[in-house]
Formats: C-alpha cells, sequence, structure tokens
C-alpha cells in the first residue's frame, strides 16, 4: 500500500547517509503550513 502525502514538515538531518539510511537521528522542527504537497518536486526511484 502506498501512503499519501498530506503535510509539509521541515526536518533537520546531518548529511551522513549510508545503505539508504541516515547515520544519524533524525529531528522535526516544525510543520510548514505556508507549503503544500504540490508545491514539492516529488522524488523518483
Amino acid at each position: 500500500m502506498q501512503v499519501v502525502p498530506e503535510l509539509v514538515v521541515e526536518i533537520e538531518a546531518d548529511t551522513a547517509f549510508e545503505q539508504g539510511r541516515w547515520r544519524h537521528a533524525t529531528r522535526f522542527l516544525r510543520v510548514r503550513r505556508d507549503l503544500s504537497v504540490d508545491d514539492l518536486a516529488a522524488e523518483t526511484a
């Protein structure tokens, strides 16, 4: 089942990315009510 994006949030993440995952924990910063899901570019696998 695919997830339908409904909310845009801002996170803080280190640039260290290894074997398909972040090496360090990501941190939630805030909900971005000024942006809609359609404002963001979709990442293709």
